[in-house]
C-alpha cells in the first residue's frame, strides 16, 4: 500500500511539473501572430505598356526627326504597332513628308515608382518619304541622272527608346533614337531621334 502511494505521488508530481510548461507554450502560441502572406501587386511594371491605365490606343505629337503626329496601338501587353506622319529628314534624301509604320516590344521594366513606370523598347519600322526638295542626295547635289529623279524615298529604321508612363493620367512620354537605312532611290545610312508624348484612350 505504501509503495502504491509513493507511485501515485510521483505521478502527480510529474503532472504538476509538466502543466506550467504546456500552459506557457500555449500562451506563446497565442501571442505569436499568424504568418502573413507576401503581398503581391497585380501591376507588372513596364513590361506591359498598357497596365497603368488599361487603354489600348495612344495618340500624340513628337519633336525631332521626324516632327510628326504619332500613334501607338497595343496588340499584346508587351507589344504594339506604332506610326508617325510628319516632316521627315534623311542625311541622304533631304527634307520631306514621311510616313513610318513599325512594331515595337517592351522586353522588361527598368524601374517602377509611385508616380510613374519606366520601360525600354526596341523594334523595327518601314519609312516612306515624299521628297520636298531637289537635294535628296546631299553629297552629289542635284544629280538626277545616275541616282534617278524619283520624289519617292523608301527606308527602314530601328527605334530604341525609353518610355515614361505616368500613373496619375494616361500619358506616356518617350525618348528614342532611330538609326536606319535609306533604300531607294539612294542607298545610305541615317540617324534620327525624337521626344514625344501620347495620350491613351
Amino acid at each position: 500500500m505504501k509503495r502504491t502511494l509513493i507511485t501515485l505521488s510521483t505521478c502527480l508530481a510529474l503532472v504538476i511539473a509538466a502543466a506550467p510548461a504546456g500552459a506557457k507554450q500555449g500562451a506563446q502560441d497565442e501571442e505569436q501572430p499568424p504568418p502573413q502572406k507576401h503581398k503581391t501587386s497585380s501591376y507588372s511594371g513596364g513590361s506591359t505598356s498598357a497596365t497603368p491605365w488599361g487603354h489600348p490606343f495612344g495618340l500624340g505629337l513628337q519633336l525631332g526627326a521626324p516632327t510628326a503626329l504619332t500613334g501607338k496601338l497595343l496588340l499584346q501587353p508587351n507589344s504594339a504597332l506604332v506610326f508617325s506622319l510628319g516632316g521627315g529628314m534623311s542625311w541622304v534624301w533631304g527634307y520631306g513628308l514621311e510616313l513610318s509604320v513599325g512594331y515595337v516590344v517592351h522586353p522588361s521594366s527598368l524601374a517602377s515608382y509611385e508616380a510613374l513606370d519606366l520601360n525600354w523598347y526596341v523594334g523595327g519600322a518601314l519609312d516612306v518619304m515624299l521628297r520636298g526638295d531637289r537635294t535628296y542626295n546631299r553629297y552629289f547635289g542635284y544629280n538626277y541622272g545616275y541616282f534617278g529623279s524619283s520624289p519617292l524615298g523608301l527606308g527602314a529604321h530601328v527605334p530604341v527608346g525609353l518610355d515614361f508612363q505616368l500613373r496619375a493620367v494616361p500619358l506616356s512620354i518617350y525618348l528614342e533614337l532611330t538609326p536606319g537605312i535609306d533604300i531607294f532611290p539612294y542607298l545610305g545610312l541615317h540617324l534620327g531621334g525624337a521626344l514625344g508624348a501620347r495620350f491613351f484612350f
